[in-house]
């Protein structure tokens, strides 16, 4: 019996090469703009060695304000009204919690576009996100209040099944009792939309992370 987890019998390494041509091969438009609707949007960063890239994680500061303190999650934030689209957003945000600039990287791309939910209730926001190539070594960053840590685990770590875990998430008043697949990196725990943005993009390259069951229509 085949093993859902594991990758396509032809699936590619991650290696630069691969990430571009499967990234060519399932290219998405950009989505249309809903002036009514707020939007958010995140960079996905690949760096390093291009045989064994690398992919940028955040770790937020902790803030008891916000629903995703202390979380791990990708460069990014809200749309404002001074970014002429959620690119623009992305690049923004970017060089405002790390000090990068993404002007210096290759632009690969949209992905897919999901809605966003913060303590199991929809917000009303869409988040977008954009996958970039910074070649070479990052350089030193400069990381806001916003931002605690920034990591750079190799996406051979991500896939690497004795890296996948599962976390108990509890919220009394939804009602919810589950267990959530996470990845574990170091102390930290990759899970909840970023876990899903990422199974989302290793799914376009034929790398599969088990399914988040907040994926079809709720989430953290």
């Amino acid at each position: 019996m085949k093993d859902h987890l594991s990758p396509e019998p032809n699936a590619p390494l991650l290696t630069m090469d691969a990430i571009r041509q499967a990234v060519e091969q399932h290219k998405i438009p950009p989505a249309e703009q809903q002036a009514e609707s707020s939007k958010a949007a995140v960079a996905l960063i690949i760096s390093g060695e291009p045989a064994d890239p690398t992919l940028c994680f955040i770790r937020r500061a902790e803030h008891e304000s916000d629903p995703w303190s202390g979380h791990m999650a990708f460069p990014g934030g809200r749309v404002e009204s001074s970014d002429v689209d959620p690119h623009a957003a992305a690049i923004r945000e970017t060089w405002e919690e790390i000090g990068l600039d993404l002007a210096q990287s290759e632009e690969m791309g949209p992905l897919l576009e999901m809605p966003v939910f913060a303590r199991g209730q929809p917000t009303g926001m869409t988040l977008y996100s954009f996958l970039f190539f910074l070649p070479g070594t990052p350089p030193q960053l400069e990381l806001n209040r916003e931002v605690a840590e920034v990591y750079w685990p190799k996406l051979s770590f991500l896939i690497d099944q004795k890296n996948w875990d599962q976390i108990h998430y509890q919220r009394k008043e939804l009602d919810l009792d589950i267990h959530l697949p996470t990845i574990r990196l170091g102390e930290q725990h990759i899970w909840g939309l970023t876990y899903r943005m990422l199974r989302q993009f290793l799914g376009l390259l034929n790398h599969p992370l088990p399914e988040d069951p907040f994926e079809k229509g709720r989430g953290h």
